[in-house]
């Protein structure tokens, strides 16, 4: 009997196991922070999605991290914050751009200036934010002294050949330093 007891412990701390029945929404995403930190995720479908993975080219492998700008162009502010994803199998890029940045405050995506884009590029497929299918980009902080913009976005995009087929993006959060 002393023989079969750490594989009957063993089988019963198996079958008693944990199971996490609750998950949250921002499971598997980088906290909502307003430092710098160079994060961004979103929950697409349901599924969280981060930057990550390395391209590579004739001088090496960079890894994937995000990236943001801001320009004046015809007297306002624009904001480019993007990132990518690749992996086997899996090269994805998400693109959220922001048309006349002025301060805190909640932009709706109504123009295409103002958007969200997600391409899935292995499977050749494009979707983007429009005023029809809602959503928004919040910004929580923008330091001109620091560069740091910080946000939450959120909306439905419509795959651009396909318009009938959509994602969602929800819970998504950044906080980059740009021009950087």
């Amino acid at each position: 009997m002393r023989r079969w007891l750490p594989v009957l412990s063993t089988v019963l701390l198996l079958l008693t196991g944990c199971k996490k029945d609750n998950a949250t929404p921002d499971q598997g995403l980088p906290p909502a922070t307003t430092s710098g930190a160079e994060t961004l995720g979103f929950q697409l479908n349901g599924d969280a999605w981060v930057p990550g993975g390395q391209r590579c080219g004739i001088y090496g492998c960079t890894d994937n991290k995000v990236e943001a700008s801001a320009y004046p162009q015809g007297g306002r502010l624009h904001l480019l914050v993007s990132a990518t994803r690749t992996g086997f199998q899996l090269d994805q890029a998400f693109t959220l751009t922001l048309d006349s940045l002025v301060g805190v405050g909640t932009y709706p995506l109504d123009t295409p200036q103002t958007q969200l884009t997600f391409a899935d590029n292995r499977q050749g497929t494009t979707y983007q934010s429009s005023a029809r299918l809602g959503g928004s980009v919040t910004i929580t902080k923008i330091d001109t002294v620091a560069w740091i913009v910080s946000g939450t976005f959120r909306g439905r995009l419509a795959n651009v050949d396909k318009p009938a087929s959509t994602v969602e993006i929800q819970t998504g959060r950044f906080d980059v330093l740009y021009n950087r």
